[in-house]
Formats: structure tokens, sequence, C-alpha cells
């Protein structure tokens, strides 16, 4: 075990994933949701990170309101939900698909948001956790004749190669974090089309992105190191 931070272990195999080439699985993606969630913006009451783990589950369930006990308890009170999505057939009991996206619910639009650094690839993953949540983040859409309001898919950059999926999602999450807390504490109105107006294109270039990577090694080795210094620290007391 490299790290143990939240609700997430690392170990060897995981943390080797940050090596440039390699495909980013479902711990690394919650790690950083962790993190988001715990340190970057800990006394933020209106956005959710949900874990891929829980994403996964809810998309691949007959009745997602089944599973309402396993969520956090207020999700149907969060503005902004974030939601990592994976095209995965939901045939196993793991997250075992091949591509990494995002799917975002704005409560002040009511509405989902797509976003694929490979264009329309998860586009079906997305539409049917878009299905799945819906009920779940708006009780009202029990009424199966309700629906919601909007569903975007939104202009993404485009990866350069095969890989980088999950530093995308992870990268997108964070500045769309900032942005919308922002909005929404600064009481401005966003009609849906307003979040394709976010430049994401100029800021995630395949250098920042890849950049990314390094960034979440270097995390984890400094909070690794933190934990072993408060370790020794304990034991001398």
């Amino acid at each position: 075990m490299i790290l143990e931070y939240g609700d997430v272990i690392i170990d060897k195999e995981d943390f080797d994933l940050l090596e440039e080439g390699q495909w980013l699985n479902d711990t690394i993606i919650q790690f950083y949701y962790e993190y988001l969630e715990l340190q970057v913006h800990k006394n933020n009451p209106h956005v959710e990170f949900l874990r891929p783990s829980i994403v996964h589950l809810v998309t691949n369930t007959q009745d997602p309101t089944s599973l309402q006990s396993a969520l956090p308890k207020d999700l149907a009170k969060k503005n902004i939900v974030f939601l990592p999505i994976n095209d995965s057939d939901g045939t196993t009991n793991s997250i075992s698909g091949s591509h990494w996206s995002l799917l975002v619910f704005y409560r002040p639009t009511n509405s989902f948001y797509y976003y694929d650094s490979l264009g329309r690839y998860n586009l079906s993953a997305a539409k049917l956790t878009k299905d799945k949540f819906a009920p779940l983040l708006v009780p009202r859409l029990l009424n199966k004749f309700e629906q919601v309001s909007h569903f975007a898919q939104v202009e993404t950059p485009i990866q350069v190669n095969g890989y980088d999926c999950g530093c995308y999602t992870i990268a997108i999450t964070e500045i769309l974090a900032d942005r919308l807390t922002g909005a929404i504490t600064s009481e401005l109105t966003l009609k849906p089309g307003d979040l394709s107006l976010f430049r994401l294109k100029s800021l995630l270039t395949p250098v920042a992105v890849a950049q990314k990577r390094w960034a979440i090694k270097d995390m984890i080795l400094g909070l690794a190191d933190l934990a072993r210094k408060k370790s020794l620290m304990a034991r001398h007391r």
C-alpha cells in the first residue's frame, strides 16, 4: 500500500497507472474526487463528487431508487453533482470498460451536461446514467411523464492519444467545480447553453492534461510522506 486517503487505498498497481501511456482506473479517479471533497471543496455545500463505483452501480441497477440508502443523504439538495462514467457493459462487479467521460448535473438549470474527450464515444452510457440518476437527483421525476428539462453534449477538448480520458475527466471536474460554484455564490443565472462558454478547449491543452498525471503523482507521494511522518510522531509520544 502506498497511501490510504479517505475511503480509498492506493496500491503500487494503481500508482503505476500515473505513468505516461497508462489508462487511469477508478481508484485514481476516486482518490482525486476524495481530495476535491475533503480538501479543495470541504466547506462547499453546493457540490457532490460521486465516486465511479457508485455511479457504475446505480447505472447498472434496474431500480436505482433501491440504492438511495447508499448515496449521500443530501444528494437531492446538491446544486452540482459530478458523475464520472465508463463504457462498461455492467456484466461484471467491477468497472471493466475502456473509456472515461463526465456527466454533470446542474440544479439551477435542472440539466445534465455531457463532456467526452472522444466526442460521442460514451453518449449511450451517459444517457443511461442520466435516466437512472434523474429520479434520485430530482425526486419529482419519479413521475415517468416528467423529464429533465435538458441534456446537452458540451464541446470538449479531444484527447490526442488512447489513454488520457481519465485525466480529462479529472481536469474538467476540477475546472467546473470552481466555476459552477462561483456562478451559484454570485447568484449568476446560467442558461443551459452557457456551460459551453467556459473555454475548456483553451484551458485543457494536451500538455496541461499530461501534466495532471505528474501533479497527481506528486500529490500522492506528498500525502504518503506526510502520513508516515504523522505515524512516526505518534509512536514517539
